[in-house]
């Protein structure tokens, strides 16, 4: 008997009363017993107390979650644990590391089971609404479809939502994606070779201009920034931008905002949340600074690159040099212009949750055991 049929008959015994549990798997096992030369008995009988005990056994509740079929990850399912989205027996339990046996009765909230990527979207549109019915939209970078499944509930089915990932690791999850909505594809391509003509069409875009780019990849802040140079040509004048740029808890370099807004973009928000991100919301209102650039990169020691209060942001206006030669320095040392104008608005997010953290995470739960998860946006 493999495990997936023990799994097979978790499900089933589940949903039956506990003592009739027990007969069933008697009787079970009595029937193979029956069909075997009596030179086996002690062996199948063995066996079958042993298969008996593993229908019963103790498991942890993240992985029963998982199991069962309520979550694709033990990390998800830590997450909704934590977070207080499940009950034992009728009583809310924090500790994904508790035992339980098909005797318990498991209760899980709706809609948790999605990417990261989702909660993240969704909390920043409550506060930036740059999504709207009928929006054609442009996501870079879209792993397991986490911004695209948000987009999807936020633009209608009059919008079109356009995804481009490179690793085909994910074929599964935005394949589903694609084959359940009509008004979703996705490419597998890379950003920075992908001819940006194949990528808007009349089907996915309006005049071969997207409304919104969504830009969440897992790269430096400068090959981030290369990126959305290629394709912000791709955005219509109005359109709106999300950029999603990976750097240090509470720092961010005032260099970045006046990178994006030298593509032709006014920034109107800039959101920290208690990852290691920064989400930059811009609107397109001008055609790129040719040559346009920060002077310098995103490293520097001195404080002033750092937002010192949460209630400011600090936005760059000034000269700007090429993007290539701004982050081709040799020496390591990066500068930037200090002449600032704080006109933009800083909106602190640090208490907000948008989903559990587990891209690489290898997580302990009490009882010694760890897991690596790949649950990504």
């Amino acid at each position: 008997m493999d495990d997936r049929f023990l799994k097979y008959i978790r499900s089933v015994l589940i949903k039956i009363p506990f003592p009739t549990q027990y007969s069933l798997i008697f009787v079970f096992h009595l029937i193979i017993v029956s069909r075997l030369p009596s030179v086996c008995l002690p062996f199948v009988t063995s066996l079958s107390i042993y298969r008996i005990g593993m229908v019963f056994e103790l498991m942890r509740l993240d992985s029963y979650l998982v199991e069962m079929g309520f979550f694709k990850s033990r990390g998800r399912a830590k997450s909704a644990v934590e977070g207080g989205k499940v009950t034992v027996n009728g009583n809310v339990c924090v500790k994904a590391s508790k035992n339980i046996t098909t005797e318990d009765k498991i209760d899980v909230e709706e809609g948790l089971d999605m990417p990261k990527g989702y909660f993240k979207l969704k909390a920043i549109q409550e506060l930036t609404t740059i999504l709207s019915p009928g929006d054609y939209v442009l996501d870079l970078g879209s792993s397991a479809g986490g911004f695209m499944l948000c987009a999807l509930e936020f633009i209608g089915p009059s919008g079109h939502i356009q995804g481009i990932e490179f690793s085909k690791d994910f074929r599964t999850e935005l394949g589903k994606i694609a084959f359940e909505h009509k008004n979703a594809e996705i490419m597998f391509a890379d950003v920075f070779t992908v001819s940006v003509d194949k990528i808007a069409t009349d089907k996915n875009s309006k005049d071969k201009k997207f409304d919104v780019l969504l830009s969440d990849m897992t790269l430096e802040p400068k090959d981030s920034l290369l990126a959305l140079s290629r394709m912000c040509v791709l955005l219509k004048d109005g359109g709106w931008l999300l950029q999603v740029i990976k750097i240090p808890k509470n720092r961010f370099k005032k260099s970045i905002v006046k990178k994006i807004e030298s593509f032709g973009f006014t920034v109107s928000d800039v959101l920290e949340p208690q990852t290691q991100e920064v989400y930059i919301v811009a609107q397109k209102t001008g055609n790129p600074v040719i040559g346009g650039g920060a002077d310098g990169d995103f490293e520097d020691n001195d404080s002033d690159s750092e937002f010192d209060s949460k209630n400011d942001v600090e936005s760059i206006a000034g000269e700007s040099e090429n993007i290539e030669s701004e982050f081709d320095d040799d020496d390591g040392d990066y500068e930037y212009d200090d002449e600032v104008d704080t006109s933009t608005d800083f909106v602190d997010i640090t208490d907000m949750d948008f989903g559990e953290d587990d891209d690489d995470d290898d997580f302990e739960d009490g009882d010694g055991d760890s897991e690596s998860e790949a649950d990504q946006k």
